[in-house]
């Protein structure tokens, strides 16, 4: 009698303690919200029926929607029950409408005129026949009324995925603006997929680049899943909703396979790190025994799972591209970037459905927002992944280049060791037939061409050599004369002293050769140095400075035409050079008759900038000098003027070298003008 009198009191003071309101609908609403307005019951066993459900007796078990925009169940497998009052005052036609792509099934029961409830029903795994609107989200119309009376309307929805309920009545005129504006920021979300997906498509057949191939996969999987899950391929292919539902999460568990592969490709994870590709690899295999579950209709049974292993695998990406970059891969910068603002909607989502936290209007699209950003930063991502491997194929190219540059000096050795060997037989086979010696000829003549092409492809390399053997005999043999006739046997011999004398003066006239080639090998290596912009008016200046005591002490003018604003893109260096060297020629070779004037000047066209230093000394007969003469290593126009021949074979080479050419017009005892022309 005691419990009975405590449960009296507890039922009579919730009954009174909670009223559900009437929602009147009188025909001047466009949209009304529901969620304040509505009762809920959760039935764990899935058993009741609508008898039970709308007996007095039971509608203490009903409680009011909790404070915030949305019911919020998390994942749930129970029925949920939902009952609203509504007195309908028009004739017009409104539709309820619950805003939720997950429900399987939605039953809509309402009393009809002798009293008795009947049911609509609609849901994602049920015929789109049963729809009212077929839609993507749940939308039914309610029954018209012949009084104006308050009516109890009981409503029955099962998820497998999330259970959320966000409900409103919307007015038939409005109703297609509504479904409009949902499903243009869906297809906005989908548009921004597609386009990555064939942008990275494209690139893929253009780089051949597998870590685009594995991003275009797990991309176009991500945009099947939101698809999928969101109701457009049940909307799109009713006849197969069983099918569909029964597979809805296939594509969800897909795509962490590819986005597995697409991480060990781009981030190059096996050259950073063994233990964590292990790692990966772990996850990697399963994520394909999760495929397989889904794949065997299991997906809906391990739902729950799924939810644990997709935040581990947030955890894994983020990891895994922090690892990378410390390791001192840069791009993977691109790779956190996405990935860390991925996990961050998505676990604000994961936590949102599961009640950590507050569930809001716009939860439902925290995952579609994290893959439309991962998607474009991944794309960036990519698009920087294209430099990088430019730069690794120019790497490769010159690695290449300078492995048959060995090849050919190789070959060049062999083949001129195998033409000795064939000049000496032919000299043996001359004193054979006719015929053996037209055989001959015809063989001498195809290595002789294969010469011919392997020593104009090395020009550069032996004139070098010959340079460096001719310049290097004299010197080496003096030493080795002077060696010959040092008196060993008695160190106190006065000619002993004369001897090292001129050993030391051998020695240092060899060092200097050396000195000389070491400064023209450099020309070559330096052409790896960063080009520049560089402004010639403050070079001319700065060798102004430098040469500031020679000029004033021979009282030269040096003139300076048209060089304001004239800049070369060049090695910095190699244009101080080639500038040093002009003048101090023109400073060296002056006309003891005149004072030096100098005209330095600047010309341009499309394809070049022309620096011309002209002086009005010695000059020169060019009609009985060539080339080589002036721009040849250690040669000298005029001996009486102190000099090592090193300053015009220097211009020359690294004019060259930089794609340009020099010139030179002169008279003898008017004056000569060098014109050297850089490529723009």
């Amino acid at each position: 009698m005691k419990y009975f009198f405590i449960f009296t009191v507890l039922y009579l003071g919730y009954g009174q303690g909670f009223s559900q309101e009437s929602i009147i609908i009188d025909g001047k609403q466009e949209i009304i919200g529901l969620n304040h307005q509505l009762s809920y019951f959760q039935d764990k066993s899935s058993n009741f029926r609508i008898e039970q459900i709308q007996s007095d007796s039971f509608q203490v078990n009903f409680k009011p929607f909790p404070k915030g925009d949305v019911l919020n169940l998390g994942v749930t497998t129970a029925a949920t029950w939902l009952k609203m009052k509504i007195e309908v005052k028009t004739d017009q036609t409104y539709y309820l409408q619950i805003d939720n792509p997950y429900l399987d099934s939605v039953f809509f029961y309402f009393m009809d005129n002798h009293g008795n409830y009947k049911y609509k029903l609609t849901g994602k795994k049920l015929p789109t026949e049963t729809e009212d609107i077929v839609s993507t989200h749940c939308i039914i119309e309610l029954p018209a009324v012949s009084n104006p009376t308050v009516q109890t309307f009981y409503i029955r929805v099962v998820s497998n995925r999330f259970m959320y309920i966000d409900a409103k009545i919307i007015s038939q005129k409005n109703i297609l603006n509504f479904l409009t504006e949902r499903y243009v920021i869906d297809l906005i979300y989908f548009g921004i997929i597609l386009l990555a997906v064939f942008y990275n498509l494209f690139m893929f057949f253009s780089v051949r680049d597998i870590a685009f191939f594995y991003y275009v996969i797990y991309t176009l999987c991500m945009g099947l899943s939101t698809f999928t899950t969101r109701g457009y391929l049940s909307l799109f292919f009713g006849d197969y909703r069983e099918f569909i539902g029964k597979y809805t999460y296939f594509f969800s568990s897909l795509y962490p396979i590819f986005v597995l592969l697409f991480t060990l490709a781009f981030l190059k994870v096996k050259m950073y790190s063994q233990w964590l590709y292990k790692v990966l690899i772990i996850f990697l295999i399963f994520s394909l025994l999760r495929t397989l579950l889904n794949f065997l209709g299991y997906g809906s049974v391990i739902f729950g799972g799924s939810i644990a292993f997709l935040l581990v695998s947030l955890v894994a990406y983020l990891l895994a591209g922090m690892i990378v970059y410390q390791k001192g891969f840069r791009p993977a910068i691109y790779y956190l970037s996405g990935w860390g603002i991925y996990t961050f909607f998505s676990v604000w989502a994961v936590f949102a459905y599961t009640n950590i936290l507050d569930f809001h209007k716009f939860a439902p699209y925290f995952t579609p927002t994290g893959v439309v950003l991962e998607t474009i930063i991944s794309s960036l991502a990519l698009a920087d992944r294209i430099n990088v491997l430019k730069r690794e194929n120019l790497t490769l190219i010159s690695n290449q280049k300078k492995f048959l540059e060995e090849e050919v000096k190789k070959q060049t050795h062999e083949i001129e060791m195998q033409n000795k060997e064939l000049q000496y037989k032919k000299e043996e086979m001359e004193l054979l037939s006719n015929n053996l010696e037209i055989i001959v000829n015809q063989r001498t003549q195809e290595l002789k061409q294969a010469m011919d092409n392997l020593t104009k492809q090395n020009q550069d390399l032996a004139q070098f050599s010959y340079i460096v053997s001719h310049n290097l005999r004299s010197p080496v043999a003096r030493v080795l004369g002077l060696v010959g006739i040092f008196n060993e046997s008695d160190y106190s011999d006065p000619y002993n002293k004369d001897i090292v004398a001129h050993l030391k003066k051998a020695t240092t006239d060899l060092d200097t050769v050396i000195k000389d080639l070491t400064q023209i090998i450099s020309v070559r290596n330096d052409l790896n140095k960063t080009k520049e912009k560089i402004f010639v008016l403050e070079i001319v200046q700065l060798e102004k400075f430098l040469l500031k005591d020679e000029i004033e002490k021979i009282k030269a003018i040096i003139q300076v035409i048209d060089l304001e604003d004239v800049v070369v893109f060049s090695i910095k260096s190699y244009v101080q050079s080639i500038i040093h060297n002009l003048i101090s020629n023109a400073i060296k070779y002056r006309s003891p008759k005149r004072s030096p004037h100098i005209i330095i000047r600047a010309t341009q066209d499309e394809n070049s900038i022309c620096i011309s230093v002209q002086d009005n000394g010695l000059g020169m007969d060019l009609t009985e000098v060539d080339s080589y003469k002036i721009f040849g290593l250690y040669q000298r126009m005029h001996d009486h003027v102190e000099g090592k021949g090193m300053g015009l074979f220097l211009v020359k080479t690294q004019i060259e070298s930089l794609g340009g050419k020099i010139e030179v017009d002169s008279k003898l005892d008017v004056g000569t003008t060098f014109r050297v022309y850089f490529p723009v």
